[in-house]
């Protein structure tokens, strides 16, 4: 296990007949070392005794506290001792150890995502932003032919109203001139009349004078 509170980049390195990642792990982190342990690598052996011990006497030049189970050896140099000794008796191993190469590859992995989904997202954005606009233009298009259709009835409207006018006037001239024309016939057939009706009475007026002349001669 490492500690990221070690400057020396000191590891450890134990058996444990619980579960490193969990149990043992979380025993060590109670003994008020400021950072959390990190498990590089651990593997289930038949005798894990024996292997502890082989291991720190391979890397005891490396063991500054001979009372304590810390070295300064790196992590894949522990890890090949670990193998190397325990040979076909490993029964499962995990090793979460990544080098510095594989963390900045991983660091870039990351980043090339990210960048991925960024240039994703920017690209869904300008298609949903295109989208948009073309929604807009089209609702601009029905807008305007929409109004197209309004004026286009509005000026029909005027159009058939200003007929409706004409016609109404040309009837009533027609009327008035029906009108005037029927005056006139009532008119001069009245006049007529009158004058008939006048010419008559002076023509019976005269003969009315003239056999009163006639009578008074007689007399005489």
């Amino acid at each position: 296990m490492s500690n990221r509170s070690f400057s020396d980049g000191r590891i450890k390195i134990g058996k444990s007949d619980r579960d490193p990642d969990t149990h043992r792990k979380d025993e060590l982190d109670t003994t008020g070392v400021p950072e959390p342990f990190f498990v590089e690598y651990f593997a289930f052996v038949e005798d894990h005794h024996s292997l502890e011990r082989q291991v720190h006497s391979k890397l005891d030049s490396q063991r500054p506290n001979k009372n304590r189970e810390f070295f300064t050896a790196s992590i894949p140099e522990a890890i090949n001792s670990i193998r190397e000794l325990a040979g076909d008796n490993i029964k499962y191993e995990e090793v979460n150890y990544k080098s510095p190469e594989e963390i900045k590859a991983e660091e870039e992995r990351r980043r090339q995502e990210f960048e991925d989904q960024e240039r994703i997202k920017k690209v869904e954005e300008e298609k949903k932003r295109e989208e948009g606009e073309r929604l807009k233009e089209e609702e601009r298009k029905r807008e305007e032919e929409r109004k197209r259709e309004e004026e286009r009835k509005r000026k029909e409207g005027e159009r058939l109203k200003i007929a409706i006018l004409r016609k109404r006037e040309e009837e009533r001239k027609e009327d008035d001139k029906e009108g005037k024309e029927l005056f006139i016939f009532w008119f001069a057939w009245l006049t007529g009349f009158v004058i008939v009706g006048l010419t008559a009475n002076l023509f019976l007026m005269g003969l009315y004078f003239c056999a009163m002349l006639y009578f008074s001669s007689e007399r005489k």
